[in-house]
């Protein structure tokens, strides 16, 4: 499995990550952790925003580690990445000397990540709390992307797992609007990820959990 860690080590006072579960770093606290080759493929990318007039805007922040997560997805489609920011006192994250309280109070101040509640008992999608009116084959849609696991969905797999395979009468554009519009009616644009040449995945950067 290819793991995928982008990490912003500032100069003693704070860090942000964005990162897949790879194990704890074994170098010391103040340190990098090694960049050997271990038992999960991987590689690790430093950003150091220390210089950067963004550092100071928590928002731009994440918005610089999703969009790195979701290029990695892109140019791996295989791989299995998510953006977290965190302060460096939680656990496997770089940990650097320091930590101010003016950055965890940065961190403090970035939204949640968006949780949508698909429950297949109703058939119903819940975005942030409010109701998502799906048609059927929006919804389908939406379930089948996620019982997926976050792998990249080719289009022929798409029309033959919600569709039935009847490719006389639906072709991939439709599969395209069906996508557009459960990302405009979740209000999430991150809900699906286009992966260009492939088909679709599961964006990165929404919780989407399915209850019974």
């Amino acid at each position: 499995m290819t793991a995928t860690t982008l990490t912003r080590a500032p100069q003693r006072n704070s860090h942000a990550t964005a990162t897949t579960a790879l194990p704890a770093p074994s170098a010391p606290a103040s340190k990098a952790p090694s960049l050997e080759p271990t038992a999960r493929r991987g590689f690790v990318l430093y950003v150091d925003l220390s210089a950067s007039t963004e550092a100071d805007d928590p928002e731009a922040v994440l918005r610089v580690a999703r969009t790195l997560a979701e290029l990695t997805g892109e140019w791996l489609p295989r791989a299995r990445t998510r953006a977290v920011l965190s302060s460096s006192e939680q656990a496997h994250q770089v940990v650097a000397d320091g930590v101010s309280t003016s950055f965890r109070e940065l961190l403090s101040r970035i939204p949640a990540v968006p949780v949508v509640e698909v429950r297949t008992a109703s058939r119903t999608v819940v975005a942030s709390g409010s109701p998502v009116e799906l048609t059927g084959r929006e919804y389908d849609l939406l379930v089948h992307l996620v019982r997926t696991g976050g792998r990249v969905v080719s289009r022929a797999e798409l029309l033959a797992a919600v569709w039935g395979g009847r490719t006389l009468r639906v072709d991939s554009r439709t599969i395209d609007v069906h996508v557009r519009r459960l990302r405009e009616k979740s209000g999430l644009d991150g809900l699906v990820t286009t992966v260009r040449g492939a088909g679709y995945r599961l964006g990165g950067a929404v919780d989407v959990r399915l209850v019974d």
